[in-house]
């Protein structure tokens, strides 16, 4: 019995106490040593999966490779976009190819990926304004773009999603700048353009736009005839 611990610790012939001691500590080396070896093993099997599952990523990115290579100007002018990476540009182009004839307007597209707003009324009176359902793929795939974009740094997209989120909450913010995205892919597959960046001083522009508008008009309808010249700042 003793032959088969290898490990086993000097035993003094004739000394009973120690026999029994050092024969007790014998189950605790046998388990170290099955432990241990059943720890090999494990990590053997952990690390041959992990290469395999490697392996199969690395055959897949391939394939989606080869079968996206027709749309490969598409993708690319799809991934200028702020928040929209490579993976998601796919799914996207997946979802509503690149020929948007298909779809009269931007409008259109957005409707019928369930990225616009509902119009429910009785009575002449608004109901609802939750979105249709959809293409919930495409929708998903949408809603991340808009949450990958408001961490964007001085882009229009994330000055537009705090802009609403700040109004509206956190997730309607979400599905307007998502349905924005898909309007300026759109356009952008449309025209064959890459994204042009508005800058996060977009809405400024426009609110100072409108307001030299609305006083420009209010004087000449008292009689005066204006003329604007802006001043270096």
């Amino acid at each position: 019995l003793l032959a088969e611990f290898p490990g086993r610790p000097s035993m003094v012939v004739g000394d009973v106490e120690t026999f029994h001691a050092e024969f007790r500590s014998f189950p605790m080396l046998f388990l170290r040593s099955s432990i241990t070896r059943v720890g090999t093993a494990y990590a053997k099997v952990n690390f041959s999966m992990s290469m395999y599952i490697d392996e199969a990523i690395a055959r897949l990115d391939r394939e989606i490779e080869e079968r996206t290579s027709p749309f490969h100007e598409a993708l690319e002018l799809i991934d200028t976009i702020p928040g929209v990476g490579r993976q998601s540009a796919e799914q996207i182009v997946a979802e509503i190819g690149t020929d948007m004839s298909r779809f009269p307007t931007a409008a259109h597209l957005a409707s019928w990926a369930g990225m616009a707003p509902g119009n429910h009324e009785s009575a002449g009176k608004r109901l609802s304004g939750r979105t249709r359902k959809g293409n919930k793929k495409l929708r998903s795939c949408l809603v991340e773009c808009a949450r990958a974009a408001a961490r964007t740094k001085n882009t229009y997209l994330s000055a537009k999603y705090h802009r609403i989120a700040k109004r509206r909450g956190a997730n309607r913010a979400s599905v307007a700048v998502g349905r924005t995205i898909l309007e300026m892919i759109y356009y952008i597959l449309t025209r064959k353009e890459p994204y042009r960046e508005l800058g996060a001083d977009y809405w400024d522009r426009q609110r100072e736009a409108r307001i030299v508008r609305q006083t420009v008009k209010r004087l000449e309808g008292l009689g005066y005839e204006v003329k604007l010249e802006k001043t270096s700042a």
